[in-house]
């Protein structure tokens, strides 16, 4: 399989297609995606989540712990609250460890102090301590420290936290740093870092903008509004019947990068037809291009610095490059000259008729209860002349959802079932009452209705899967056809003894 789509990539290349407009168009989209991506990732996440903040991290992962923790809050603190200020807390945190280094016991102290409920009840002991679970300023401090020291008062906007270490060692095993880095950094990122994050990229974003120059043309705006709403008024207005001369309006600029009608249309992938009323006035027009000023902005300045070579973009590039290659090849060589005529169809219907049978079905009611007797004497109230079957199953039967739907299931089909209540059904008839029988916890009491005989669905029922059907044939009679002749002129082989010495 390996081998057949490096063949279906050489033969891409051979019919020009890593030329062509779609294709070249796609990969520089995706291209610019990554090394905004990667810059985001150099500029913010790597300055908020450093190397040695990662390695403290993940050492930490390594170290067995075993703490009493004194949490404190402040009226401010993002995760421990209490009602007193900042500069309050602190003084109270310094007393707390005035009176640990005199050796007053710290579980004690943790229950008489700490602002968190949960640590309160347990008398501060985290057996273990878990690495991220208060603050990052927190866990450098454990790291930097020894068994049995005294750790803080540390301030964070978290709350302040005072911790006493009562064991630290390493555990057994060796970790890979490298391995886990990227995990461990996205990890860290999103529970600690977002909202800086996003103040730094607006920040960021502001000073791009502001070095490369950028506008928005109102004159342009106004222009092609006008052209949408014209272009609007067709029966059925689609993304290629919007005029060409009215692609090229300069809707905004960023640096030398020019926004135009066109490349906005083209944002939404052949369905701007859809969504272009919600852009039809100036005002969303503006927000809009906004977005695509800052998105351009980090493009301009991934490439200014070279990011198109990062080793990590080239690798995902090389490997889009090849997906959306063989992609395309399969579209253009196959999917697109996969053709039939109404006589196929009919062939292929007559070829596979007995797909297409509707399997005969019978209409059938259950009452379900748990108790034998109780079965019986339903049987017999069932018996009756004129008994209403549903009112007795919404009365007695025991399935709260059958209940609801007075005992119907509707018609079953024979072919697919394997419930033994719709297996009785049919081989009742139609029109019966069954005598309770047991099936799972239930005794069941069954009545039939109708039965209809299986039926031959004609072409015109069926027509949407006989063309699907018909099509997946001839699309892998092509493929194969294709594939053979591609292994015939770039033989390959396979060393097999070495595969099998391997497994």
């Amino acid at each position: 399989e390996m081998l057949d789509y490096r063949l279906k990539i050489l033969k891409a290349k051979e019919l020009g297609l890593d030329k062509d407009p779609e294709y070249t168009e796609g990969i520089e989209i995706k291209e610019n995606m990554l090394i905004a991506q990667k810059l985001y990732e150099k500029v913010i996440v790597d300055h908020l989540v450093p190397e040695d903040l990662l390695r403290i991290f993940f050492d930490l992962r390594q170290t067995e712990i075993k703490a009493i923790a004194i949490p404190l809050g402040y009226n401010e603190a993002q995760m421990i609250r209490a009602n007193r200020s900042k500069e309050e807390t602190i003084n109270l945190a310094r007393e707390i460890v005035e009176k640990l280094k005199k050796g007053e016991d710290a579980q004690q102290l943790a229950a008489t102090y700490s602002d968190d409920q949960m640590s309160k009840k347990k008398k501060g002991l985290l057996n273990p301590y878990n690495p991220g679970m208060y603050d990052l300023e927190v866990d450098r401090a454990i790291y930097h420290s020894d068994e049995g020291s005294i750790v803080g008062p540390v301030v964070t906007p978290r709350g302040i936290f005072i911790l006493k270490i009562l064991e630290k060692r390493k555990m057994s095993g060796k970790a890979d740093f490298e391995a886990e880095k990227m995990n461990l950094k996205r990890q860290l990122f999103q529970r600690f870092f977002m909202e800086r994050a996003n103040k730094e990229y607006n920040q960021m974003t502001e000073k791009f903008k502001k070095e490369l120059g950028w506008s928005i043309s109102e004159e342009g705006i106004e222009k092609f509004l006008g052209a949408v709403k014209e272009w609007a008024n067709q029966p059925r207005p689609s993304d290629n019947q919007f005029p060409e001369e009215k692609r090229k309006i300069e809707l905004a600029r960023i640096g030398d990068k020019v926004l135009d009608a066109g490349y906005f249309i083209g944002q939404f992938g052949g369905r701007f037809y859809k969504f272009y009323p919600k852009y039809n006035n100036p005002e969303e027009m503006k927000k809009a291009l906004e977005k695509h000023i800052n998105y351009w902005a980090w493009i301009i300045n991934a490439r200014k610095r070279g990011l198109e070579n990062d080793p990590d973009v080239v690798k995902e590039i090389n490997r889009i490059k090849r997906t959306r290659l063989t992609e395309l090849f399969d579209r253009r060589e196959i999917k697109d000259k996969t053709v039939y005529t109404e006589e196929d169809v009919e062939t292929y219907y007559q070829q596979n008729k007995q797909k297409y049978v509707e399997p005969r079905k019978i209409e059938v009611w259950e009452i379900a209860v748990k108790d034998e007797k109780l079965a019986n004497k339903i049987y017999q109230l069932a018996r009756k002349k004129n008994a209403d079957f549903e009112k007795l199953a919404e009365q007695y039967t025991e399935k709260p959802a059958m209940k609801k739907r007075r005992g119907k299931l509707g018609f079953q089909t024979e072919r697919a079932s394997t419930n033994e209540v719709v297996k009785r059904a049919f081989a009742a008839g139609p029109h019966q009452l069954i005598k309770p029988f047991r099936y799972g916890v239930y005794y069941y009491v069954v009545k039939t209705g109708e039965l209809k005989p299986s039926r031959q669905k004609s072409l015109e029922e069926v027509r949407v899967m006989v063309e699907n059907g018909l099509r997946k044939k001839k699309e892998t009679e092509i493929r194969d056809k294709l594939m053979n002749e591609l292994r015939q002129k770039y033989p390959y082989w396979i060393n097999e003894s070495l595969l099998r010495r391997l497994s």
